[in-house]
């Protein structure tokens, strides 16, 4: 079974140019989503968050 994650990568890695967010005349690709995704991902695990706890987000509607 595919996790989200692991889908997400797939398509990071085959579409990684195109586009995958338009936001308020900003483009953001597969590939660029990708890295922001993993940063924010890295700076949990900095941050203490071990695999499989859980964690909420409260952010602005923005394509950050």
């Amino acid at each position: 079974m595919k996790t989200l994650c692991h889908q997400f990568r797939q398509s990071s890695e085959r579409f990684g140019d195109n586009v995958a967010v338009h936001h308020r005349g900003e483009d953001v690709t597969y590939a660029q989503l990708w890295r922001r995704a993993a940063a924010v991902a890295d700076w949990l695990e900095e941050g203490g968050l071990k695999h499989g706890e859980r964690v909420g987000l409260l952010l602005p509607n923005t394509a950050d």
